[in-house]
């Protein structure tokens, strides 16, 4: 009950700032940067300042439901921080869709939509933890747990992608300077893949560690894709694709799964994807 108290007033506060984030803007700061010898300008809007406000909100929410768990109770911040990632995200993206809706029946919809999805994300973080003793739970709780583990965890896989897709395809498509786009996809790949690298028997020092391998080669990836001019469905796409399969390749490694049968397999599903989106981009220019 606790736990259910706890999301339910961190998802009552994240779906107040998003009204607030419409209903009471904020004013529009400018931060001034030189980056690598040039000069870069970033605005920072109310809706930006909010979304600081509202992720704060989520990620403090999160920390207080996810210490609930026997499991996690004691565990460093550095494992709890990985449950972050994923809601923050779906959070900030809820404002912008809130934002730009026009009209205010389309923004309640937005904002219970978010919210909603929001919650969900964070309940199957909850189940999602192992419990080593679950099977010895009397009255078939245990049997309960351990079909709820591999669900959650592959729902939370599902949304993790389905979230990587939109925002690759998002951000590629801004056209946006390199330094802003490459490095936007980078801190996307490497908060996702916190929540996807994740595990109860691996340390958690060598999630963060490869998930910013994965983000800085994501980020190299964008990078050189801007120089490329490819449909940004194309090049959403092929982010996509690499992320897909070097984070498995890396989730197998960690769990000490490795071996030339998975890295033939994810080297046919990465071929294959590759003249697929190939095939599209010739298609496209046609």
């Amino acid at each position: 009950m606790v736990k259910t108290e706890r999301l339910s007033i961190t998802i009552s506060v994240v779906a107040l700032g998003l009204a607030l984030s419409v209903l009471v803007p904020l004013p529009v700061r400018e931060l001034y940067f030189v980056v690598l010898g040039s000069e870069l300008t970033i605005h920072l809007s109310g809706a930006a300042q909010m979304a600081a406000i509202i992720v704060a909100i989520v990620c403090a929410g999160i920390e207080s439901i996810i210490r609930l768990h026997p499991q996690a109770a004691l565990r460093p911040i550095s494992y709890t921080a990985t449950y972050w990632a994923l809601p923050s995200i779906l959070t900030v993206a809820s404002l912008i869709l809130v934002q730009q809706a026009e009209w205010w029946g389309h923004q309640v919809l937005m904002l219970a939509v978010g919210s909603t999805l929001i919650a969900l994300v964070v309940s199957l973080q909850y189940s999602s933890i192992d419990s080593p003793g679950a099977e010895r739970l009397p009255g078939g709780l245990g049997a309960i747990d351990l079909w709820q583990q591999p669900m959650a965890r592959s729902a939370l896989n599902a949304i993790g992608y389905g979230t990587a897709l939109i925002l690759f395809i998002t951000l590629y498509g801004t056209r946006a300077r390199s330094v802003v786009s490459a490095t936007s996809v980078m801190m996307a790949s490497g908060l996702l893949s916190l929540g996807l690298l994740r595990g109860e028997r691996i340390h958690v020092g060598r999630t963060w560690l490869y998930a910013g391998i994965l983000a800085l080669i994501m980020g190299e990836l964008t990078w050189a894709l801007n120089y490329a001019g490819l449909p940004l469905q194309v090049g959403g796409g092929f982010l996509l694709l690499t992320f897909y399969v070097l984070s498995s390749l890396i989730q197998q490694y960690l769990w000490k799964r490795l071996n030339r049968r998975v890295l033939a397999e994810y080297g046919t599903v990465y071929a294959v994807g590759v003249m697929s989106l190939v095939a599209i981009s010739v298609l496209t220019v046609r």
